[in-house]
């Protein structure tokens, strides 16, 4: 396409292409902005590129407000179904057809199978963390992994079987207990009764919803911050229970199971119940006339029941007062079954709750391990109890104020900005007490001192170091008042003090920078002191990697003013003097 100039001030027309001419791939749309001056000229003004808006796709952010509420809203209808449908199934306690409950469960259905819709839509978080929003890679992805176990779970196939049997039978514009044009249950062939046993069954594949509900909780673990430890007692809690309450009904439907072979077989009909060779009919003979009635007939009582026995097989306990009937073998082959798989879960019970209490305070067990270490080795060495004293109180003292886990290793490995970032939490406090590093803003300068820094306390009236001792270590006086005394005459004569040096300010670079030099002043605790100190192998490092850091601590050295010991100095000019000779 071109464009040119009709004539008319400002007006575009397009020129007709003549025949035989090949067509041109359309150029993009472009935005004509004529100047006035330019169009009284008779010029065509310069056309400049149009951005094209971008559609945003129709997609739904996993994170955003509406689908943590609808996640919300399908764990609570998970938990209905999971503990409802065992009852219905188990007790017998299907709802009538059209009535409050059978419409608040085609409800029920009909939100899961929209929850399906909705993962076709849900954009999901790829490997490096950005999100997916392609709609065909989130059909692909939905489709490979979850999509047939939320269909089978969500399709209410056993309404539909019902539907369809009233529809054969012309009942449906009634209740399913009614008898308008029904067939009696008398008339009824066996293969009938057990396509009707069989539509109860096919609501179990609903339970598949279960496994919906560890996703949907994880979705909400990660957009809320729940305690880990709390949240895995409640979740082993709710597992146990409902493993409990899935055996209870199990186990009353291996009596349920019998009253269906007694509609269809009369023979096995008695004057007390639906059948007389069942653990029911069994337990209630131990029992007076009216609680055996209640047993029989009240659903509360068979369900609290049923779950006192799964309860003492989940256990291993097994009281003995609810047994098999002696004649029924399938009975007793299902209580087998729901023996080992009671061990099973008891099992896993009993090791998450160990794994549970090992890692609920790690920190304080390998506290409690160094310090049992650094005992043992005291006691092995045979050392003097003044002296495990002072280094039992050291190590309370350190272990209570650094981490027993590898920060280090930790802030390694990540990237460089999440390192910043982590470090000036991880060193807040530090930095607020020391105004060394208060007046820097890089925590790249600030987080490799900050993790070399090793605390430790100093009561009042002990020594930090002493004088004519090779330096190894610098200093910083997080709280308390430290003495840089003159050098004594004898051990024990009076502290002279050169200078005192406060909260947050250092002492010993200058000496430490210099690999010569020995101590020119003790440094005595005035009062109780909090401390940290920089060994001379993590200073050589960090003056490598930390461009000015020599040049800075030189200057905030508080012992930086102070006049070197001449007896050192002459020392030091005698043993130079001395090797001189030598080589000569």
């Amino acid at each position: 396409l071109h464009a040119e100039n009709d004539g008319a001030p400002g007006e575009v027309t397009r020129r007709a292409a003549t025949p035989g001419t090949r067509r041109v791939r359309p150029m993009p749309r472009v935005a004509v902005h004529p100047d006035p001056a330019e169009c009284s000229s008779g010029t065509v003004a310069k056309a400049t590129p149009m951005k094209p808006l971008a559609r945003p796709p129709c997609t739904i952010d996993p994170g955003s407000r509406g689908k943590r509420c609808w996640d919300g809203l399908m764990v609570v209808l998970i938990v209905y179904s999971v503990v409802s449908i065992p009852l219905v199934v188990g007790f017998d306690l299907s709802a009538d057809r059209w009535d409050g409950r059978w419409w608040f469960d085609a409800m029920v259905d009909l939100f899961f199978l929209s929850d399906i819709v909705i993962s076709f839509f849900t954009a999901y978080a790829a490997a490096d963390g950005e999100l997916v929003r392609d709609r065909r890679a989130i059909a692909r992805r939905y489709a490979a992994s979850w999509f047939i176990p939320d269909l089978l779970s969500s399709v209410p196939f056993d309404t539909l079987a019902d539907l369809g049997y009233c529809a054969a039978n012309g009942t449906c514009g009634c209740a399913a207990d009614a008898s308008c044009g029904a067939v009696e249950a008398d008339d009824l062939g066996p293969a009938l009764l057990q396509f009707l046993r069989f539509t109860k069954l096919i609501r179990l594949l609903k339970l598949v919803r279960f496994l919906k509900l560890g996703r949907a909780v994880k979705r909400l673990e990660e957009q809320y911050d729940f305690n880990p430890v709390v949240f895995r007692v409640v979740s082993l809690l709710f597992k146990t229970l409902f493993t409990a309450h899935f055996f209870a009904c199990a186990w009353f439907f291996a009596y349920t199971i019998t009253c269906y072979d007694s509609a269809a077989d009369p023979a096995l009909l008695n004057e007390e119940g639906c059948g007389s060779n069942t653990w029911v009919e069994h337990y209630a003979a131990k029992l007076s006339d009216e609680e055996s009635a209640m047993l029989r007939s009240d659903a509360v009582t068979q369900w609290t029941t049923s779950l006192y026995w799964a309860t003492a097989t989940m256990t291993t306990v097994g009281y003995g007062d609810i047994v098999p009937h002696p004649a029924n073998v399938s009975e007793r082959v299902f209580v087998v079954v729901m023996q080992i798989l009671g061990i099973l879960v008891f099992g896993y019970a009993i090791g998450t709750i160990l794994d549970i209490a090992s890692k609920y305070n790690l920190a304080s067990k390998l506290r409690r391990e160094k310090m049992g270490a650094v005992e043992r080795y005291s006691r092995e060495r045979k050392l003097p109890r003044a002296m495990r004293r002072r280094i039992r109180a050291f190590y309370e003292y350190y272990l209570d104020r650094v981490s027993v886990f590898d920060v280090g290793g930790v802030l390694d490995e990540v990237s460089s900005t999440l390192r910043n970032d982590l470090s000036a939490r991880l060193f807040e406090e530090l930095v607020m007490d020391i105004p060394f590093f208060q007046s820097r803003s890089d925590m790249s300068f600030v987080h490799p001192i900050c993790q070399e820094l090793k605390p430790f306390c100093v009561a009042a009236g002990e020594f930090i170091c002493r004088n004519g001792v090779i330096v190894m270590e610098m200093y910083w006086v997080r709280k308390g008042t430290v003495a840089l005394c003159k050098p004594r005459k004898s051990r024990h004569g009076p502290c002279v003090v050169l200078k005192e040096v406060e909260d947050g300010h250092c002492f010993g670079a200058v000496a430490l920078l210099d690999r010569t030099a020995r101590q020119d002043w003790d440094a005595q605790a005035k009062t109780y002191c909090d401390m940290l100190y920089l060994s001379r192998a993590s200073l050589q490092r960090l003056v490598q990697i930390v461009p000015g850091l020599k040049k800075d601590l030189k200057l905030a050295d508080s012992a930086r003013t102070l006049r070197p010991n001449q007896n050192h100095v002459r020392s030091r000019e005698q043993q130079t003097l001395q090797q001189q000779q030598q080589q000569q």
